[in-house]
């Protein structure tokens, strides 16, 4: 197991960073980062933003970096079509009378 650094970057300027460890099997890494365009792994202990990916040996970087905005759950969409729907029953039941 290899300690590491995984960063998330914006225009070139660290936003965050996470401490991680490397194992030979796959993994999956979990941040909540917003406005990133490159994220860097550096293998090693490193301070966070010194490591540069582009010519080292012991580093990954990925570029131009695109994170999906989150779409609503079913449920959510649910409960604000039944909200919808009891006020214009209110409403309806208003109007007559």
């Amino acid at each position: 197991m290899t300690p590491a650094t995984l960063e998330g970057f914006l225009g070139g300027v660290l936003v965050d960073f996470a401490n991680i460890t490397l194992t030979p099997t796959l993994q999956t890494f979990t941040e909540n980062w917003v406005n990133v365009d490159t994220i860097e792994i550096c293998s090693g202990t490193v301070p966070p933003g010194s490591c540069s990916p582009w010519g080292a040996t012991n580093a990954l970087g990925m570029d131009n970096v695109v994170i999906n905005n989150p779409v609503p759950e079913p449920t959510t969409l649910a409960l604000l079509g039944t909200g919808l729907l009891g006020l214009a029953m209110m409403r309806r039941r208003k109007l007559r009378g």
